[in-house]
């Protein structure tokens, strides 16, 4: 992702939703998982744990925004749960968020 795009959005945590586990690491449900992970890589954030917010963070600036990248460590349907906490945890609204998945509205 380019800077140029969080300038417009200025969203100060960038969520990527999966599933855990090595099954499904390279499934298209995993999609956010990567695109958070090649962000990070792309600007160097180093991911660590935090067991209150059962997720993976990385903090660091893209361009001249604080962002915190995080991968929760629970399946897609218990996310809500992981994201709320580490909103809380970052201190950050809802409208600062923005979250990637794989699509949207399956039937």
């Amino acid at each position: 992702m380019d800077e140029r795009v969080l300038k417009g959005l200025t969203p100060k945590v960038v969520v990527g939703l999966g599933n855990p586990g090595p099954e499904y690491e390279w499934t298209r449900h995993n999609i956010g998982v990567q695109v958070v992970k090649a962000l990070a890589e792309r600007h160097q954030f180093r991911f660590h744990p935090e067991k209150g917010i059962e997720a993976q963070i990385a903090k660091g600036m893209i361009g001249e925004q604080p962002v915190t990248l995080a991968v929760p460590r629970v399946y897609m349907n218990e996310s809500g749960r992981s994201v709320s906490r580490l909103l809380r945890y970052v201190g950050v609204e809802v409208n600062e968020l923005m979250v990637v998945i794989d699509d949207i509205e399956t039937p």
